[in-house]
């Protein structure tokens, strides 16, 4: 998630969560996980300042190996259920230099091993590391978002969409899923154990996407040829949603206030007026920009009340 928000320049609304960090290790498998050391030096990058910094760097000791052939040290540990010391150290080498920590990042190097499928997840940098695993391609359907990472990672387009318009992206029948819980967005989802709400594929979708566009939402989306044809031909919509606006808050709708900018595109565009909002502004532009239904979305009536 913190890597999409850096490309849309806003990580820093992580800042004050990654200076509350006081462990590196968020124990998803019940147990530390030697790829959680790099995780954590990247998000630290917003709290540089953190003594966590140097707890990172004293607990890789306990995952440490030397390779042999190279001298170089690496990463070895349990990551899901086995080890995976080319994902692990990756990651930690992106982490320490980050941080600006070169001669550290130094000290390590990427081990030659070829079973190592999580290298392929691995694209954020280190892309030419070798080897590639020699196994089958990764190509999970249940988790779209690991084939998304490896096809950052070769350059290829072979993930696919939902194609529709909501959700975009999903994940089925995960091991450690409560699906339960989302009977708050719609109970057709907890029963086909299906989730829509999952963090990491939705940065991993949204990265794909900036990275190829439009060549990997043409490839698995669009259905014909003449859809694709008429989609080169479609204009291009610029819709603003604005917070708090009034009804009669522009100059078009015989407002005091003044809006020439406004009026121009209202005048030469298309104008909204009847379209009914909620009464805060999250559930109200949810709808517009999804074309979902309220009841599709987290926003339950009782929410918003609370919020309001």
């Amino acid at each position: 998630m913190m890597l999409a928000l850096n490309t849309t320049g806003n990580a820093e609304l992580l800042a004050p969560w990654a200076a509350s960090l006081t462990s590196p290790f968020d124990m998803n498998s019940g147990m530390a996980e030697p790829d959680n050391l790099g995780e954590t030096l990247m998000v630290l990058t917003l709290a540089r300042d953190s003594p966590l910094v140097s707890g990172v760097i004293a607990a890789a000791a306990n995952f440490t190996r030397r390779n042999p052939a190279t001298g170089l040290l690496y990463l070895n540990g349990s990551v899901d259920g086995g080890p995976k010391p080319v994902y692990a150290t990756k990651w930690l080498k992106l982490g320490l230099e980050a941080l600006g920590l070169h001669k550290e990042s130094r000290r390590y190097g990427v081990p030659e091993v070829g079973d190592d499928t999580y290298s392929l997840l691995f694209w954020e940098g280190l892309t030419a590391s070798k080897p590639v695993p020699t196994g089958p391609a990764v190509r999970c359907d249940p988790y779209p978002y690991l084939t998304w990472a490896a096809d950052h990672f070769l350059g290829t387009t072979t993930a696919k969409l939902n194609g529709v318009l909501y959700p975009l992206t999903s994940e089925h029948q995960a091991s450690q899923a409560d699906y339960a819980g989302m009977d708050v967005v719609d109970p057709v989802y907890a029963a086909a154990q299906t989730s829509v709400l999952h963090g990491w594929h939705a940065a991993e979708a949204f990265l794909y996407l900036r990275t190829f566009g439009g060549a990997a939402n043409a490839a698995h989306v669009l259905k014909s040829d003449d859809t694709k044809a008429r989609k080169q031909h479609m204009p291009h919509l610029i819709l603003t949603v604005v917070d708090d606006l009034g009804h009669a808050d522009v100059g078009y709708m015989d407002s005091e206030i003044a809006t020439p900018t406004i009026d121009a595109l209202a005048h030469g565009g298309v104008k909204l007026k009847q379209y009914y909002v909620m009464r805060a502004c999250s559930p109200t532009r949810s709808a517009i920009m999804t074309g979902c239904a309220l009841r599709q979305l987290l926003y339950l009536a009782a929410c918003v009340d609370e919020c309001c």
